[in-house]
């Protein structure tokens, strides 16, 4: 259940939701996908090219992976032919190389299945990327290839993201603003603005700025850390959904 959210997404900002498991993460950015009936507020969405990653990379397994990224062109109706070219393209560009875009899905490591994901939402060029946890999985490695490329291609095209995320360390390498959810009923709580653009973020700042927001009282009680006040009732939060 989510009660009391009010948030706005500019194009090309990227905007991390990052709270404790059940606090209504998910079911928001569905809500935003257009995957999920609005029961109750507004929403409103003027993104035109919206794309979207899940938490699994959700591969066709009869298809090789140059195809499973061509699969957003086919179903807009683009040629096989000029949707395996943009593919290979976009996926040579995520570094898979010609022998992973001919290989199907059970024969790819669990990085490179991302990758293929990735290539997917990304090959429809759109100005909207919706993220569902989508590098939970991956080793720290993985995670940073994956977190520079995703980076490198938002600077380029000034994609809109929102993302979801329980890693708080992820959301301040990547976002340009956090919001912070409660949950019972999910809420957000704290918003937070990093003073440093993704691209100057290295690993001692990112280290330091988390061991920062997470001595935020209200960020405290969100994530219920070791003596933290209860976080406040929904109903001190105004009462709006737009996106």
């Amino acid at each position: 259940m989510l009660q009391d959210i009010h948030f706005h997404l500019g194009a090309g900002e990227v905007l991390a939701l990052l709270g404790p498991s059940g606090c209504g993460k998910t079911t928001l950015l569905h809500l935003c996908a257009g995957l999920l009936d609005l029961q109750a507020g507004r929403l409103v969405n003027t993104f035109a090219r919206p794309a979207m990653m899940f938490q699994q990379p959700r591969l066709l397994p009869w298809q090789n992976a140059r195809d499973n990224i061509a699969l957003s062109l086919r179903a807009e109706g683009v040629p096989r032919a000029r949707a395996r070219e943009a593919a290979q393209a976009i996926g040579l560009r995520l570094g898979l190389d010609s022998l992973a875009l001919e290989a199907w899905p059970h024969a790819l490591s669990g990085g490179m299945q991302s990758r293929v994901a990735l290539g997917r939402a990304l090959v429809t060029a759109p100005d909207l990327l919706l993220l569902d946890e989508p590098f939970a999985a991956l080793d720290i490695g993985l995670k940073a290839q994956l977190h520079e490329l995703l980076l490198e291609y938002r600077g380029q095209q000034s994609t809109a993201v929102l993302m979801i995320t329980h890693d708080v360390m992820e959301a301040m390498g990547l976002a340009d603003r956090i919001l912070i959810m409660a949950p019972h009923p999910g809420r957000i709580l704290h918003e937070y603005r990093p003073d440093l653009a993704p691209a100057a973020r290295d690993a001692a700042w990112v280290h330091a700025e988390t061991a920062k927001l997470l001595q935020v009282p209200l960020v405290r009680s969100c994530f219920e850390l070791p003596g933290a006040a209860p976080a406040p009732r929904a109903a001190q939060m105004p009462r709006a959904l737009s996106c």
